[in-house]
């Protein structure tokens, strides 16, 4: 098989693959290639022991065995480095999240709007689409200006490095900051509006969600949560249930690092996005990746790996849906350190290799995966079982 993607790992276990050398004493190269002269100044080296001309490696030494690697205590890989979906990819599907539009333009639109819905009676059937469309708009504005704190967060970090003067970027990051907190809070009123004077409205479903988001989003916990139980009691059969599912989850995750006893309730409520089968449930695959970390915190390892497992499948199966891919590319890492804590390296090729994406007679990936298993191993002081799995690697 062809080993160097293991390399690393032989190396870093103290281990090798060579060839045999020549003892000493040996026969010599043939004199027709080499004098009997040569191999005297060789040996004599008159002007002194050769010197590199390279850097000098600190501990190197041809006279000694190398040094035993540093053994590590042996631990489970803990959690961490959960990959940084934007959560607004899967929770809010509103058009301004995908619609950069001109600011001009879109205050423009806030303002024409707004004269429009304060001229319009209440009982006029048009308020109601006038009261939908500002909350909608305000909502615009606000992610206009979280996209805007964004690049000047970004701005600041490259202007520290530079020492340069953060004066006029410090305004203009509290400028970004203060219209973002405004424009949540109008959204939130109009939402507001449309709950209490339209209740038979044919959406009000998806009214209730962004209500919540937007209660969400502005820190106030127990009014979301309100919002999004409302959601499910009123419209059970609502395309926005599993979000709101979701929602309730990730309320609890956040929560549970501080208070575990939450860990029980974050399951739970991950469990019910699972009731809306792919594709149309595009959170599907990201509820099992979230509830993959929910076991993997409690030490769980065999449901983690089940649930990455079936990440995995989720972005093989519906590779069009929205991130699934990123998905499943992310749970083909989480399930090494995972793997690495839990189950027997001899079993890892065969385990690897269906998960791997490697197609008909193809390794290369699944032997990526295990090389950064061998690393797990290593990282985490089980020698042992590293060496086990280089040995089943060679075996085959």
């Amino acid at each position: 098989m062809n080993t160097k993607i293991l390399l690393p790992i032989f190396a870093a276990l103290g281990l090798s693959l060579s060839v045999p050398a020549f003892a000493a004493g040996e026969r010599k190269m043939s004199s027709e290639c080499v004098s009997e002269e040569a191999y005297s100044q060789i040996n004599t080296c008159p002007k002194g022991a050769l010197k590199s001309e390279g850097r000098k490696r600190a501990g190197t030494s041809f006279k000694s065995k190398p040094p035993p690697p540093q053994k590590r205590k042996s631990r489970d890989a803990k959690p961490g480095g959960i990959t940084n979906f934007d959560e607004a990819d899967f929770r809010d599907t509103r058009k301004g999240k995908i619609q950069d539009r001109a600011r001009q333009l879109l205050m423009s639109e806030v303002t024409r709007t707004d004269g429009l819905y304060k001229r319009t009676p209440p009982n006029n059937a048009e308020h109601q689409q006038l009261t939908l469309r500002l909350a909608e708009a305000w909502s615009e504005v606000e992610q206009a200006a979280m996209r805007d704190k964004v690049v000047v967060d970004i701005q600041i970090m490259d202007a520290k490095k530079a020492k340069k003067d953060l004066t006029k970027l410090r305004r203009e990051q509290l400028k970004a900051k203060k219209t973002e907190e405004y424009a949540r809070k109008k959204s939130i009123f109009y939402y507001l509006k449309m709950v209490r004077m339209y209740k038979s409205y044919s959406k009000i479903d998806e009214v209730l969600y962004y209500l919540a988001y937007e209660y969400e989003q502005a820190g106030d916990l127990d009014r979301a949560r309100n919002a999004y139980t409302k959601l499910v009691a009123e419209a059970p059969k609502s395309e926005y249930v599993p979000s709101a599912y979701l929602a309730f989850a990730e309320l609890f995750f956040n929560e549970a690092s501080a208070d575990p006893s939450k860990w029980i309730l974050a399951e739970n409520f991950y469990k019910q996005v699972f009731k809306s089968p792919p594709p149309k449930n595009k959170l599907f695959g990201y509820a099992h990746y979230k509830l993959g970390y929910v076991y993997w915190n409690q030490g769980y390892y065999k449901d983690a790996l089940a649930e990455f497992k079936a990440v995995i499948k989720y972005g093989s199966t519906y590779a069009d849906v929205p991130n699934a891919t990123q998905l499943a590319k992310s749970a083909r890492r989480d399930i090494i350190p995972v793997y690495a804590a839990s189950q027997q390296p001899e079993r890892a090729y065969n385990y690897f290799k269906p998960l791997s994406g490697d197609k008909g007679g193809e390794k290369t990936k699944t032997l990526e995966m295990l090389r950064d298993l061998g690393f797990a191993y290593l990282d985490t002081g089980h020698y042992k079982e590293g060496i086990g799995l280089y040995r089943d690697l060679l075996s085959r």
